[in-house]
């Protein structure tokens, strides 16, 4: 099964669990029924272990934030979309207190995997800040390369030296233009760039892996009950390439995100991804660890 499958089985545990604890009406939307179906075709030890995690994770839950307690509650699965327009929230929970947001995942601890290519001006998509020409200078002919590749129907295993030839030139032009936003927005680009990986909304992290169920708080805006409220990035104090493909960036505050570029297809087309993580964060975010295996 699929990283995207497993985490949709995930995101249908917690919320069965959600209804079944706290009496919740669930709404039967396609996005349910998605990851209903990813569910069941689970075997049924790893549906146990889900429904494990699940159920430690939401009584956990219910016990630090006294919402998910209040009638009535109405809960939905929210689709993928929702997450490319900047709400990384998998299930919302409506309370008469207000939304409580959950991100569920499965053994996978990366926050956003947004595309380079030669449509996307991630100045301002991610931060609200135009590239430069002198960044569309840069990568034009690397893509225009990438493209021809691409008609002659070439698979990216076959090009030994592509990490020189597209990965390397395209996450220097990156850093160098992601260095140019923020020398002329010193104090937007770190809160943007945090806004547009996390979104806008709170939300309570989950995730489950080899026995161990994980919740952490977002609690950048302080609507969460459980969590002390965050503070944002307001400096990149340093940047390394800590291999070829993968620069590190540490700001103020404890936050620390990796950009590791990377295909996702075995054909070559035109663009490129990121793997973002999260590998510092504030040491006033909380965060608790529950076993679930009996």
């Amino acid at each position: 099964m699929s990283q995207v499958q497993s985490g949709k089985s995930f995101e249908y545990a917690i919320a069965y669990q959600l209804q079944k604890i706290t009496q919740a009406t669930l709404v039967e939307n396609k996005h349910l029924v998605t990851a209903r179906k990813y569910y069941v075709t689970y075997d049924s030890v790893e549906q146990n272990k889900a429904m494990n995690a699940a159920q430690k994770i939401v009584g956990f839950l219910t016990r630090v934030d006294k919402r998910l307690k209040q009638k009535p509650c109405v809960l939905r699965l929210q689709s993928d979309q929702a997450g490319k327009l900047g709400d990384v929230r998998d299930i919302v929970i409506e309370t008469p207190m207000g939304e409580i947001g959950i991100s569920a995942k499965n053994r996978h601890f990366g926050v956003k995997n947004p595309r380079l290519s030669k449509n996307i001006d991630f100045g301002r998509k991610w931060i609200g800040h135009p590239v430069s020409q002198t960044y569309w200078d840069t990568v034009m002919p690397i893509f225009s390369k990438m493209q021809n590749r691409r008609e002659n129907g070439q698979l990216w295993r076959n090009i030994h030296d592509k990490e020189d030839k597209f990965y390397v030139p395209l996450l220097h032009a990156f850093n160098i233009e992601l260095q140019r936003i923020y020398d002329n927005d010193k104090d937007n680009t770190p809160k943007n760039l945090l806004h547009y990986l996390l979104g806008q909304h709170d939300f309570y992290k989950t995730a489950k892996d080899n026995g161990t169920a994980i919740v952490q708080s977002f609690n950048i805006n302080g609507s969460l009950l459980w969590g002390k409220k965050l503070p944002l990035p307001t400096i990149i104090e340093n940047r390394r390439n800590t291999t070829k493909t993968t620069t590190l960036y540490s700001f103020d505050k404890g936050w620390q995100i990796s950009f590791r570029i990377h295909n996702a297809e075995s054909k070559v087309t035109p663009s490129l991804k990121f793997d973002i993580q999260l590998t510092g964060l504030p040491h006033r975010l909380s965060r608790h660890e529950i076993n679930y295996l009996f």
